[in-house]
């Protein structure tokens, strides 16, 4: 995903959804939940990535209608939670409940784990 960092503050961290939706009905079919620790200052552009060991949705056979396309799932990007430099946050108004404290925390660990590989 690329971002932009419209706003004054630095972005340290965010909490995203990549979410799977049926081409047809628009219904959500999988989601993973990702946490990414950009450095990204104002005005500044990133592409974030988040390597997946797990496959999106369990794969399925079907037998479509002779009619039926092979229709593939859309794809979306949903920024539930952004951690700014001075340790304050935006969340989405449809972000779960806790996430920005999930992403806190774990940037509190990455900052542990840096000062004991010293």
């Amino acid at each position: 995903m690329k971002i932009k960092n419209i706003g004054a503050k630095t972005i340290q961290g965010m909490a995203w959804d990549y979410d799977f939706l049926d081409s047809i009905s628009n219904a959500l079919v999988g989601r993973h939940r990702i946490l990414s620790f950009p450095n990204l200052t104002s005005e500044k552009i990133t592409t974030v990535e988040a390597p997946l060991r797990v496959p999106p949705i369990p794969t399925i056979q079907v037998q479509k209608a002779p009619d039926q396309k092979n229709e593939k799932f859309l794809e979306r990007a949903v920024i539930q939670c952004v951690l700014y430099a001075d340790q304050t946050t935006w969340k989405s108004t449809q972000a779960p409940e806790g996430v920005c404290e999930v992403l806190k925390k774990a940037k509190a660990g990455l900052k542990h784990q840096s000062s004991d590989k010293r």
